[in-house]
This record gives structure tokens, sequence and C-alpha cells, in this order.
């Protein structure tokens, strides 16, 4: 279910209050968290230096379970103190969420404004083809305030998140 991940902003290191997306999302470790882009309130929280700041999600605080800058991903979790993960799944189990999306496969995206589908493009670098993957780019542009946002496959599983408004959605799972 998609929620707003708020940054309430810090005078003193004159960093503005930023808002993204953020929707609840298995991480790796089995730890339920919420997925969110890196490049939203919890850049803006590593560039407080005075640690008066605090991210926060409806209203509740959160603290950084995992930041990939690399792919624009970061998993935030309730509280304070970071989530005890589940335990590891089977060996030799892998979860579709952590297969690539291939392109032409239809997508599902959970806008603040509603659900759209998509259909994938490209599997790209996160800046240039030439980087490793870390990136699909889907066949529609979005709005400002859409970073964040959870893209899904046909399963309902959350496979990246919206990076920015030309289409372009980074990896959840590596």
């Amino acid at each position: 279910m998609p929620m707003k991940i708020q940054f309430s902003g810090c005078v003193k290191c004159r960093l503005p209050a930023h808002v993204a997306q953020g929707s609840k999302s298995e991480h790796p470790s089995g730890a339920l968290a919420i997925v969110t882009c890196f490049h939203g309130p919890v850049h803006a929280a590593k560039r407080c230096i005075c640690g008066a700041s605090s991210l926060s999600a409806d209203g509740e605080p959160a603290s950084v379970l995992e930041e990939v800058e690399s792919r624009d991903v970061a998993w935030l979790v309730r509280g304070t103190e970071p989530a005890a993960p589940r335990p590891t799944p089977m060996p030799g189990h892998r979860p579709r969420a952590l297969t690539r999306p291939l392109v032409g496969e239809r997508v599902s995206v959970e806008l603040p404004s509603g659900t759209v589908t998509a259909t994938i493009i490209g599997v790209t670098g996160r800046d240039h083809d030439a980087d490793p993957q870390q990136e699909i780019l889907l066949d529609r542009g979005f709005a400002c305030g859409d970073s964040g946002s959870a893209v899904l496959n046909v399963d309902g599983e959350i496979v990246a998140v919206v990076r920015n408004t030309g289409g372009r959605c980074g990896f959840v799972n590596g």
C-alpha cells in the first residue's frame, strides 16, 4: 500500500523538507520494510549534519534499513531501530521479485493519483546504458512527486520504484 515518506527538513543545515512516495515491501533479508527512492528523503537526511532532522512515514519516525544509491532505492523501517530480519528462505528458493523484469513485460505502477499500467521498453544502466543494469525504462513518463512509487510485476510484487519523470525506475533488488 503506497504511503508518503516525508523528511521534515533542517533549518540549521538549511535543508528544505522533501517528500517522496513509498510502499511496503519485503527487503532481501526478509524484513518487512518501506521501499522508496534514495534521492528523496533518505538523501536529504544524509545531508543533515546536525542530526536534528528525521524521516517519517505517515507521521511516524522511520529509520534506514538499507540504502542502495546506485539503484536509487532505500528501505526504511518504522521506529528508530532497524527491524530484525525474518529467517532467510530455504536454500534454492528465489522469489520472483529477485529476478530482473524483461523487456516487453507489463507492470503496474502505484502512483499517488492511482494505479496505471506500463510496458518495459528497456533494461539499462542507472545513468548510461554502459553502466551495470540497475533500471527499467517504461513506455510512460511520470509527474514530479511520483518518485518512490512502487512498480509491481504480474504477481503483485514490487520490482522497482519510480526514479524520475522520464519513465526510469530503479530495481528494488539486485
